[in-house]
């Protein structure tokens, strides 16, 4: 679909600037820590669905089945965390993990497509009731990011972009 760039705090968003939910997104490893980058960001500013997404982690036996997997997280704030698992510890090369967040994005956009596949409960029910109010009509989403991949797990931008591009999500990029 698209990407657009836009210059400010990702954690700045609010509901207020967006119609549809508000889904901030970011690459994460599969063994349930947020400890440095932009995780560790969204550590600070939604310490509660760390705490979910470590729990996950660990319920999980082998982090491999999580790599090419979103989790899509509630908040105490009315924003959704959409956690991409696109390396289990960031030792895969840039083209696995490429391919780790083209598959997690396609696993995002069926599961906002069929809210049915979503685990946290409330989640699903905002997912839900926005599906109902704009006719199932996916391209309505707007994943707001920050330049995923490119920090601690080293992957060049322009790997990234091109699958954001190809992917069936409209995304907006946030860089400080």
């Amino acid at each position: 679909m698209t990407v657009k760039y836009f210059k400010g705090d990702l954690f700045k968003l609010t509901n207020e600037t967006t119609s549809s939910p508000l889904l901030l997104a970011h690459s994460c490893n599969c063994i349930g820590i947020w400890g440095g980058g932009i995780a560790k960001q969204f550590k600070i500013n939604y310490f509660n669905s760390y705490k979910l997404y470590n729990k996950y982690c660990q319920i999980v036996s082998n982090p491999n089945d999580l790599l090419g997997k979103s989790l899509l997280l509630s908040t105490d704030e009315n924003v959704i965390i959409v956690c991409l698992f696109t390396s289990i510890i960031g030792e895969e090369n840039e083209l696995e993990i490429v391919h780790n967040t083209k598959l997690s994005l396609i696993d995002l956009y069926n599961k906002l497509k069929d809210p049915q596949l979503i685990e946290d409960k409330k989640v699903r029910n905002i997912i839900i009731n926005y599906n109902n109010e704009i006719n199932m009509d996916i391209s309505k989403y707007i994943v707001n990011m920050p330049l995923i991949n490119s920090g601690i797990f080293g992957v060049s931008w322009g790997l990234t972009e091109k699958e954001l591009i190809e992917s069936e999500l409209n995304c907006h990029v946030y860089k400080l």
